[in-house]
Parts: C-alpha cells; structure tokens; sequence
C-alpha cells in the first residue's frame, strides 16, 4: 500500500504462528520456468507437431511487442484451441528458440505484404519420441 507522500508501507505475512515483514514489491516471485504459450489452429498445430512448420506468425503490433521484444522464455507451450487442463494430446512443449521480423503474404493475414514476428517453432529430431517416426515427445 502506498503512504501519502509516495512512500511504499511494508506488507505483512503470516507463516505458521510467525509474522514475517517483507518491503512491499521484495517477497520471491514465482521462480517455475518462464513460458510463452501460443494458441493456434488446428491445421497449424497439427503441421508444426508433424514438423511440416518451421514459423508461427505473428503480426507485430504493441501487444505481441510487448511479450516479445526483449524478453527470453524458457519454453514456448503451443496448445491446439484452447484445450482442457491435463489434455496433453493438444499440447506441446518445445525449447524456446527465438524469433525473428519477417515481411511476408499470408492467406491468413490477406492478400497484402504485412510485418509479423516469425517465432521459432522448428521440431528437432530430439524433441521427437526415441521410438517413433512422426509423433512428438510432448511434454505435458
């Protein structure tokens, strides 16, 4: 909370029967993996997983800017639609490789050349099953 004046109050935290003060905006943020997740469509869901699609296209506009440019992730997580919590079968977890800015023309975006940030989504041999030829290993 912020005093008059500008000033933060220190915040307040109970653990067990211990009250511990932390200066507001210090307590540990989350530390679990930084992730981009991407909901796509069908057809390309299934292309990128099949390793046919090497891109996912994203017009660039402030608000994939702002989640892109100048930021790293972890891991970038591409879900078919919006699947169910737990549906692993249209999900998948693939290393975080990048992006880069492209002008291309897309039946997607219409019949004009248009900017888009071009995001890494390339299938290695590694991220697929050991024992199978065409499914991915999917990671949950």
């Amino acid at each position: 909370m912020r005093e008059p004046g500008g000033k933060w109050r220190t915040k307040r935290y109970f653990e067990g029967n211990e009250e511990i003060h932390h200066p507001a905006g210090t307590r540990a943020r989350n530390t679990s993996m930084r992730k981009l997740i991407l909901h796509l469509k069908g057809e390309y869901f299934d292309e990128i997983k099949a390793g046919r699609k090497p891109k996912e296209y994203r017009l660039v506009t402030p608000y994939w800017e702002k989640r892109l440019v100048g930021r790293s992730y972890d891991c970038i997580e591409l879900a078919r639609g919006y699947p169910k919590r737990g549906d692993t079968e249209n999900r998948l977890t693939l290393p975080w490789k990048g992006f880069q800015r492209e002008t291309i023309i897309h039946r997607h975006f219409g019949p004009h050349r248009v900017e888009v940030f071009a995001i890494n989504v390339a299938v290695e041999p590694k991220d697929r099953n050991p024992g199978a030829a065409g499914p991915l290993h999917n990671e949950g």
